[in-house]
């Protein structure tokens, strides 16, 4: 790896993809919430992630942050 590529994935791994994972009628969506999860929605030309996409992600060097939906913050007692 030259220098260049290594300060590339230092900086993608400052920045993690957050998406949210909701199972709708059966399908499994992954939906973006961050600027940089977005970008790769409109790369792809769709509204949603599919997870071949989240593995082509993490190959690019970003870390991939997966954030509790508000049904999953009631089902957590304390």
């Amino acid at each position: 790896m030259n220098k260049k590529t290594i300060s590339e994935y230092k900086k993608n791994r400052e920045y993690p993809i957050q998406v949210i994972v909701k199972d709708i009628y059966g399908v499994e969506r992954i939906i973006p919430i961050n600027d940089n999860a977005k970008t790769f929605t409109r790369l792809t030309g769709r509204k949603t992630l599919k997870r071949s996409d989240i593995n082509e992600i993490k190959l690019l060097g970003f870390d991939i942050e997966i954030l509790p939906t508000v049904s999953d913050l009631r089902t957590v007692t304390v």
